[in-house]
């Protein structure tokens, strides 16, 4: 490319500048009047000739300014022929380059998500934590063979941790939680069962007795079936009495039975006729 040559030929004004300055102060001399109420219309006036020749001055003055500035803007307007053709070049380029980046950040934004999604295959993660802020894209997030680059593989990964440790924090809490709500449920059927024995000391037939005795033993009312027998047409009648038995311990059937029954010998109620069914 050749290089831009100028050649500039300095102008020469040559005037009567000096003697015009003199006519000039000459000239206004004439001016100097001391402003009474006699001579102000004539200051007035005067005032209005001195600048309209202060405008003649420099109307003529401009017209050999323009004759002296014509080659500059000319000069200008050939400059301005070469940035048109080299921002037209240019705008091309950066066209492309921005086309070329943005190609290179949706890019960079799939393999992110592609990365996010295998990492995710290694961990238990609930819905509610299995939402990430992906960092911005960058066309600096590739390595030269296309793949994910170091630093945002572990950006991703310092996510994925983060969101494993706040899962494990609140099954902490919902476990510390529900042993909480099973404690107090606990809590609540001691309270009710201490109510309950509380009440039977108060009913004069129930008396507590010791731990493995039974603390009250309620008769039901009988339960008559009849059966009849065929042959001399009598009815007999086979009744059931159903008693239920509150214990302050753990006590099996059979061992319940074997202390139930001396508090009701006297129904002659042989242990081989006798059930139990824990309520």
């Amino acid at each position: 490319m050749k290089v831009l040559e100028v050649e500039i030929v300095e102008p020469k004004i040559i005037t009567n500048f000096d003697d015009f300055k003199s006519s000039v102060t000459e000239y206004t001399k004439k001016f100097e009047i001391e402003v009474t109420s006699e001579n102000i219309k004539e200051a007035k006036a005067s005032s209005a000739s001195l600048n309209k020749l202060k405008s003649d001055i420099k109307s003529e003055a401009k017209k050999y300014l323009n004759t002296l500035e014509a080659p500059i803007k000319e000069f200008k307007e050939k400059l301005k022929e070469i940035d048109n053709i080299l921002d037209g070049k240019r705008y091309l380029i950066t066209s492309a380059v921005s086309v070329f980046e943005d190609a290179k950040k949706l890019e960079h934004l799939q393999k992110m998500q592609d990365y996010l999604n295998e990492k995710l295959l290694e961990v238990e993660l609930r819905k509610e934590f299995r939402s990430f802020y992906l960092p911005s894209p960058s066309v600096a997030g590739l390595t030269s063979k296309g793949d994910l680059s170091k630093k945002f593989k572990e950006s991703i990964d310092v996510m994925i941790i983060d969101a494993v440790e706040r899962q494990k924090l609140q099954d902490i809490e919902i476990e510390n939680q529900r042993l909480k709500d099973e404690a107090r449920a606990n809590e609540i059927l001691r309270e009710r069962e201490i109510q309950e024995r509380n009440k039977a000391v108060e009913e004069p037939e129930h008396g507590l007795r010791p731990i493995g005795q039974p603390d009250y033993v309620k008769e039901s009312e009988p339960i008559y079936e009849p059966i009849i027998e065929h042959k001399n047409e009598k009815s007999i009648y086979e009744i059931h009495l159903i008693y239920k038995v509150r214990s302050n311990s753990n006590v099996g059937c059979e061992d319940m039975l074997k202390k139930v029954l001396p508090m009701i010998d006297d129904k002659k109620i042989p242990l081989d006729y006798t059930t139990c069914k824990e309520l």
